[in-house]
């Protein structure tokens, strides 16, 4: 498991787990050749304008589209992931709070002094609350 540190900008650049050292290795060739191809183009070695799929934009329209439509999908994924996290966390704590109650109902028939129900009754709040906490703790 990667652990991030939310409180310093840097863990936005750490390299263990992160996907740009990957895309780096992608993007930066395409790139150098890209700044080559523009820089003999300016020094009159090529001239680029005799080429129809550069002075027509319709490989830029395709990339574009096809970029933001992987765009609009992994967003569109990873927000419904959210939310069914999200609603499955809420499920838990509804969860945790029915048996709690369910074992509180269960105190109340008991035949026991009312000091030791009341006991009873504190303890099993806080052993529920130690048993939501390391949940919760396990699940960040």
């Amino acid at each position: 498991m990667i652990y991030y540190d939310s409180h310093h900008w840097r863990s936005f650049w750490q390299s263990k787990g992160s996907i740009l050292p990957r895309a780096v290795l992608f993007s930066l060739p395409s790139g150098i050749f890209a700044v080559t191809l523009k820089l003999c183009h300016l020094h009159g070695i090529i001239d680029m304008h005799q080429w129809w799929y550069i002075s027509d934009n319709a490989v830029m329209k395709n990339f574009t589209f096809a970029l933001c439509f992987f765009l609009v999908f992994r967003t569109s994924a990873s927000y419904n992931r959210y939310w069914n996290a999200a609603k499955m966390l809420k499920d838990m704590q509804a969860d945790w709070y029915d048996s709690f109650v369910t074992s509180i109902s269960f105190v109340i028939a008991s035949k026991k002094s009312n000091l030791e129900k009341v006991r009873f009754k504190h303890r099993l709040a806080r052993l529920f609350s130690l048993l939501h906490a390391t949940a919760m703790e396990d699940l960040s």
